[in-house]
This record gives C-alpha cells, sequence and structure tokens, in this order.
C-alpha cells in the first residue's frame, strides 16, 4: 500500500514483470531450438512439391522420346523435362535446400502415367532424419 507522497513500485508489480520476462524468455529459447526442425519440414515440403510437380509434368508431356526427372544432387533438387531444368509457376528448379541439409541422392523418372519406381529418400538435418516413401504410384508418404 503507498502512502500519500511515495514513489516507486510495490513488490507485487516487480514480481509480475519478473513473471512475465520469464515467460517471454522461455517462449523465445524454445522458438529458437524448434527452428531448425521447421527448416528441415520445409525442405520436405519442397521435396514433395518438386515430385509432385514432376509426377504432373510426366501425365501432361511425356512420352516415347521425352522424359520427366526429379534429380537430387544431395543439397538441390531438380525437375527436369528431356535433361532441361524447368519452371514452375514461380520456382525455378534447381532449388537449393536450406544449408546444411542433405537429401539422398537420386534420379526417378516419371512415366505418361506418373508413375516411378519406389524408393526412400532420406533428408537429413543438424540434429533430425525424415524419410520420404515415395511409392511406385509417384505418392510421397
Amino acid at each position: 500500500m503507498k502512502k500519500h507522497g511515495q514513489s516507486g513500485f510495490t513488490i507485487i508489480e516487480l514480481v509480475a514483470v519478473i513473471v512475465i520476462v520469464g515467460v517471454l524468455a522461455v517462449g523465445a529459447t524454445s522458438f529458437s531450438q524448434n527452428s531448425g526442425l521447421q527448416q528441415l519440414y520445409a525442405n520436405k515440403r519442397d521435396v514433395q512439391m518438386a515430385l509432385q510437380n514432376a509426377q504432373h509434368l510426366a501425365m501432361a508431356k511425356a512420352g516415347p522420346s521425352r522424359s520427366i526427372e526429379f534429380v537430387s544432387l544431395g543439397s538441390t533438387i531438380d525437375v527436369r523435362d528431356g535433361g532441361t531444368s524447368v519452371v514452375v509457376g514461380s520456382v525455378q528448379y534447381p532449388l537449393a535446400l536450406t544449408p546444411g541439409h542433405q537429401l539422398s541422392t537420386a534420379t526417378l523418372s516419371f512415366n505418361k502415367l506418373g508413375q516411378t519406381q519406389a524408393t526412400t529418400l532420406t533428408l537429413q538435418g543438424s540434429a533430425e532424419t525424415i524419410s520420404l516413401q515415395i511409392e511406385a504410384t509417384g505418392i510421397v508418404n
């Protein structure tokens, strides 16, 4: 309780400020720890989208003399039409993964039905690893 003419903060106000600062510090720490995992999942979505783009291009354009490929070179992913990198929407391939992240090396060819060879790709981050199962139908799990 303040008496008339005194200035300063009460003990309750000081404790409230300390608690709020502590909660903010814990939140900032957990966010920075999860950012590496978030980047790994963002790269996973990029790989999934590149596989889907390759599959859709193959169903639209592939023929006996034309091949559509998904190519992983470790730190980059590429979608190629007849050996040439493509542009799909606003995405220009090849696409670089986040620095420090690696995808297992692979080349997947898609036929006119959007089918490819079944395989497993491994996406490696600094502390986490994600496996992507590619079915023969071209679906990624």
